[in-house]
């Protein structure tokens, strides 16, 4: 099944809180271009670090429950896997649902 909309994203079941993280899917961005949206739900407001693993060059962007633009990157931000290209995020959050994208370029 393809998340390709903001409105239709990939719902991560498990909340998000200290002490607890959630490695999301083997997810493929097929072709070049293609985004792909997940949802995820945050139970307590904390520092969270978002990360997407890759061995090409994606972007990511972070989303509140409104649609609107909280965070983004297209490199540098994911110092665990060897692509430096991998982006990641770094931010505090109160709880909610959040919604993020990844697109390969």
């Amino acid at each position: 099944m393809r998340y390709n909309a903001l409105s239709a994203p990939q719902v991560v079941d498990a909340a998000l809180r200290a002490n607890r993280g959630v490695v999301v899917w083997n997810a493929q961005i097929m072709p070049q271009g293609d985004q792909d949206f997940y949802q995820i739900t945050v139970a307590y407001e904390g520092v969270y670090s978002i990360r997407v693993d890759s061995n090409r060059t994606p972007t990511l962007t972070l989303y509140n429950a409104s649609g609107e633009v909280i965070g983004g990157t297209s490199r540098n931000g994911n110092p665990d896997v060897p692509n430096p290209n991998a982006p990641g995020l770094v931010l505090a959050l109160p709880p909610g649902i959040y919604l993020g994208s990844t697109m390969c370029r």
